[in-house]
């Protein structure tokens, strides 16, 4: 079958679907091979789809598996419809058996879902995603059953709830969100008394939005206190909630989820279980439109379990960029899309004190005059264009920035500047001429042994990272990043720095 995942908002009339999707009734709202006109496409935005699989010629030879059966999801669907808790937990054992039966699951696939029916399409796919990754942290079948009974019981608790309030057309206010909250008291306090569901389910349910450093809900814990199905249900149920498409906000990419959870490692989730979950899920789903960091765009067609976030991505049914283990391509990335917006509630009061605040920034904005001389100063080294804008744009509020397009251009201004060194230089790995990895024992032999250098670059094997400490490197992140986990890793190293030369003052 040819087919890639294609986002509503780039949907258009005249295309034709690849594969049928369905509404919370299993029925099908549009067949395999169908060409969408106007009313149709209308009709799934209405019904909350994020997008469908779409044929063409790019994707020529794609083929997109699930990782359980069809007839299977649908009997775990309806378990939890009828909410028949028996059923729901005998179907959770299933699908252990089944995943742990299989060798080769295939995680290349977007559930795509009508919002109405979120809930318990969410709760399933919790339940794979989970057993996926109880499995590959090495835990019994026992647990595995304990886990996947919780995950798939985990948000009954929003049954009791108002379903205007679950399903909500908007953001919630702080009010709601306290009601929204009370889900995991109703789900624990209405399962207790069913036999089928254990201590280790019920105290999992209850912990599955507890967060690492204590601020998770309802109880407050913090790591140690959490058990450990409940952590790997709150990793799979953000990462899952993520991808979903709400009213009031779009889906985020497959990459754009996964790296939340990277971002907030040892914050809000556990860190070993979120590397773990990231080597068991693709970055990129199969059939998934990207652009590159030479401006091309094309469609990912294949994974490599050694590095999911150098996918191989095709232009055309001869043409294939391997950015895995292609030295042509080793200075080639996928770029993170724009931030995902998020439509917030706000009442007449409070959408007039922030008009105000607006203009009170503006005017302030116009009338100040910015001395950065005494700004911290960071010199930027890549050759690439792009990434020098996108980090001028990203720190001209907090920091001064210089940037040079090569190693040899980066030695000639610490030369020059020996009085006056940056503050944290940025070096790129892979640039024309002199690397990064020389232009840093450069430096380290003749500027300065001490001046920080943090290394990115889309390469990110052990042997790679290995090779950035071994040259004098002082840290290390993979492109591509989120700004504010690349701003969260300077502000450290400068932090750092600032403490070693007090340090050495004394």
């Amino acid at each position: 079958m040819r087919l890639r995942f294609v986002e509503i908002d780039e949907i258009k009339p005249g295309m034709v679907l690849a594969k049928e999707l369905t509404d919370s009734f299993e029925r099908v709202v549009t067949k395999t091979n169908m060409r969408i006109r106007n009313g149709l496409l209308e009709q799934m935005k209405v019904l909350g789809f994020a997008g469908a699989y779409l044929e063409d010629d790019i994707s020529d030879g794609i083929y997109i598996g699930d990782p359980i059966p069809k007839s299977m999801r649908l009997q775990a669907v309806h378990s939890l419809k009828e909410f028949n808790v028996d059923n729901a937990i005998f179907m959770a054992n299933k699908i252990v058996k089944y995943l742990r039966l299989n060798d080769r699951i295939s995680m290349d696939s977007l559930d795509l879902r009508t919002y109405d029916e979120y809930v318990v399409r969410h709760s399933v796919n919790v339940c794979i995603y989970s057993v996926l990754l109880g499995a590959k942290l090495g835990l019994s079948m026992k647990i595995l059953e304990d886990l996947a009974g919780a995950a798939m019981l985990h948000d009954v608790g929003n049954f009791y709830l108002d379903h205007r309030l679950v399903y909500s057309q908007r953001p919630f206010n702080s009010k709601e969100y306290e009601m929204i909250k009370e889900h995991v008291f109703l789900g624990v306090e209405n399962l207790q008394i069913n036999f089928a569901v254990n201590e280790k389910m019920l105290e999992a349910i209850a912990q599955h939005h507890e967060n690492e450093d204590g601020s998770g809900y309802p109880e407050g814990l913090s790591s140690e206190d959490i058990c450990d199905i409940a952590k790997i249900l709150h990793i799979v149920d953000v990462y899952d909630a993520l991808m979903t498409k709400k009213p009031y906000r779009k889906a985020y990419r497959s990459d754009e989820a996964m790296n939340y959870l990277i971002e907030q490692k040892g914050i809000l989730f556990d860190a070993d279980y979120v590397d773990a979950f990231a080597e068991l899920i693709p970055f990129y789903y199969r059939g998934m439109k990207v652009k590159l960091s030479d401006g091309t765009e094309g469609c990912v067609d294949m994974n490599y379990e050694e590095n999911f976030r150098r996918p191989r991505v095709r232009f055309s049914k001869y043409k294939t960029y391997r950015l895995n283990d292609d030295p042509a391509c080793a200075h080639i990335f996928i770029v993170p899309p724009g931030p995902v917006e998020t439509l917030t509630y706000l009442s007449p009061e409070e959408s007039k004190a922030k008009e105000r605040r607006r203009a009170e920034e503006k005017r302030l904005e116009e009338e100040a005059r910015v001395d950065k001389t005494d700004w911290e100063h960071l010199l930027l080294v890549d050759d690439m264009v792009s990434i020098r804008k996108i980090f001028e744009e990203m720190v001209k509020e907090d920091y001064r920035l210089t940037s040079v397009n090569s190693g040899e251009s980066a030695l000639a201004y610490l030369e020059e500047h020996q009085d006056d060194l940056p503050d944290l230089v940025i070096m790129d790995i892979h640039m024309p001429g002199m690397d990064g990895f020389e232009t840093t024992r450069v430096i380290r032999e003749q500027i300065s042994d001490d001046l920080p250098i943090l290394f990115f670059s889309e390469s990110a094997g052990e042997e790679i990272i290995q090779r950035c400490y071994e040259c004098g490197g002082t840290d290390f992140v993979q492109k591509p990043f989120k700004s504010i986990f690349l701003m969260n890793k300077i502000e450290k190293l400068l932090v750092q720095s600032i403490r070693e030369k007090e340090k050495n003052n004394k």
